[in-house]
């Protein structure tokens, strides 16, 4: 069973316009270690998935099997990756959709319930008037 690793690096950066420092980011380094070429593949497509700024550096990324230097387009052992990325892109989509559509459920029972505690409020304010009337007219 071959150890993949995968090395991710963002330089330092620096935007300028007109001589002018606008923004400044810092590296970044990341390391992820695994035997599994399904959980590399997760791995790959999170850090792609870093939202980066428009001017800033992306992340050179490097593969390791057992050690040596690999490619994605030319090692054999790393051809399946696309294939397992476009997988781990799908799930990571059906649960970004699972937790919009249970987000979505959870705010519409919060605007159902806070609907009924107004109609509630609603409610008792009406009798108490009611009551006040009741007695007002029933004195005279």
């Amino acid at each position: 069973m071959a150890n993949y690793t995968l090395i991710a690096y963002k330089s330092d950066n620096t935007d300028y316009c007109r001589g002018c420092e606008m923004d400044r980011w810092s590296s970044d380094f990341q390391l992820f270690c695994t035997d599994d070429l399904d959980e590399l593949a997760r791995e790959y497509f999170r850090i792609k998935q870093i939202k980066i700024e428009q001017r800033e550096a992306e992340y050179e990324i490097t593969f390791l099997i057992d050690g040596v230097e690999a490619s994605l387009e030319y090692d054999d052992a790393l051809s399946s990756l696309n294939e397992k990325v476009v997988k781990a892109k799908a799930e990571y989509e059906a649960k970004a959709k699972a937790k919009q559509e249970a987000d979505a459920k959870v705010a519409t029972q919060l605007k159902i319930q806070q609907q009924l505690k107004q109609q509630k409020e609603q409610e008792a304010k009406d009798r108490l008037e009611y009551a006040r009337l009741t007695k007002k007219f029933q004195s005279n």
